[in-house]
């Protein structure tokens, strides 16, 4: 029931203010989707990418929950409804932190993913150029990669890997 343009996320009740991204920031979302785009079709063609803004409901039975993942993978067409937004867990999400947002994409989001059923979830901390990856089917712990690293997207059974340094 937000005014149109308002950017807000809804976590357990609680409307938290998305600030405007930054420069980087969009440089980060905006080159891995292009690369990820790039080759989706030939890795899994049927999953969708999508980039923020669009409504992540983790739960068909939960809604006090509406997330805005700034990247994010589905390869599930019925988690599509006919509102426009998603109902179920993605199977990739990506956040890419800022300092409004560092406590709640590493702990608050963090949890309701891996509680929800999102398999695989990218953090980005472009300030420490470094991303924790959890692979939530193989582990509860993060793998680190610095940006010079080639991250594998572990949903496609790492037949795509990408270097954030390649990208920016």
């Amino acid at each position: 029931n937000l005014p149109e343009g308002i950017r807000m996320e809804l976590i357990d009740g609680v409307l938290y203010d998305m600030a405007s991204p930054t420069n980087i920031h969009q440089m980060i979302v905006t080159q891995v989707s292009a690369r990820i785009g790039a080759v989706l079709d030939e890795v899994c063609g049927d999953c969708d990418l999508f980039v923020a803004p669009l409504d992540v409901q983790l739960s068909e039975s939960y809604d006090k929950d509406c997330f805005v993942p700034d990247l994010f993978i589905v390869c599930d067409k019925r988690k599509y409804n006919d509102k426009g937004y998603i109902v179920g867990a993605p199977d990739m999400v990506m956040e890419v932190i800022s300092p409004s947002s560092r406590s709640r994409d590493r702990v608050l989001k963090l949890n309701k993913y891996m509680d929800s059923g999102v398999r695989e979830y990218w953090i980005v901390d472009p300030k420490n150029e470094k991303t924790l990856v959890y692979f939530f089917d193989k582990s509860e712990f993060p793998n680190i990669y610095t940006f010079d690293t080639p991250i594998p997207v572990g949903i496609f059974e790492e037949r795509l890997a990408v270097r954030i340094a390649d990208l920016l």
